[in-house]
């Protein structure tokens, strides 16, 4: 192995090892095979989540669960819109998601693992994806959204549901629109017949401010080795 991609590897695990030491958010998928749409594309449905950060946060990595129907595998890889928006707190009943986002990026060719969930022939699978810096500048609360693009165009395209999560915070909500529409509606969490589906399964990851240190560490020697090879 040359010393260009020993700096490589040993760049990306001090980055990897870092940015995992700092989830804000850990919401584990239900034991069962439910979710709610999230597709990309104006004939479907957007959903959300909202989650609360102590202060300013750049989000570094992303992980979410769900599934596509009516096949799981056969859009394995695949790829996802991520969006976080502000808060409106006037909107529903404890808030709503704030159109335009603040953030959003497309992240393609994403390995879903499977979690081990299934139900009814329909397996929760899991993925993880590193992002460009998603910058939360001030403490507060927060929305982030997930869509799964499809392979096929409208109407023959896959769906893709977001996994429901057993781990619900007190206040938590849901939102969803239809993407056609800037128009937010809220999932209250006081409708007891909706009880156990007030929050969507995903994990956020905060690289610790030593993780760009080493970045700038790792690109200065990659470009030394590359001078003294010339």
């Amino acid at each position: 192995m040359n010393r260009t991609a020993m700096i490589l590897l040993g760049l990306l695990a001090c980055v990897g090892s870092v940015a995992h030491a700092n989830t804000i958010v850990d919401k584990a998928p239900r034991s069962t095979a439910i979710g709610a749409p999230s597709t990309s594309g104006n004939e479907f449905e957007r959903s959300a989540d909202d989650f609360d950060v102590a202060g300013p946060t750049s989000i570094g990595v992303v992980t979410w669960y769900g599934f596509f129907f009516p096949s799981s595998a056969s859009t394995n890889p695949a790829s996802f819109d991520v969006f976080f928006y502000d808060d409106d707190p006037t909107g529903g009943s404890i808030g709503l998601p704030v159109e335009p986002p603040i953030y959003s990026t497309r992240v393609e060719g994403v390995v879903g693992v499977d979690t081990g969930i299934s139900a009814s022939g329909t397996t929760i699978f899991e993925w993880t994806s590193a992002i460009p810096l998603a910058v939360l500048p001030a403490a507060g609360k927060y929305w982030i959204s997930v869509q799964g693009v499809p392979e096929s165009p409208f109407p023959s395209a896959e769906l893709w549901l977001w996994a429901y999560s057993e781990t619900e915070p007190e206040g938590d909500s849901t939102a969803f629109k239809d993407d056609l529409t800037d128009f937010w509606t809220e999932l209250p969490p006081e409708l007891p017949e909706e009880e156990g589906f007030n929050a969507l399964a995903f994990a956020l990851l905060v690289p610790e401010p030593g993780t760009f240190s080493l970045v700038l560490l790792g690109l200065s020697g990659l470009g030394l080795v590359r001078r003294r090879s010339c």
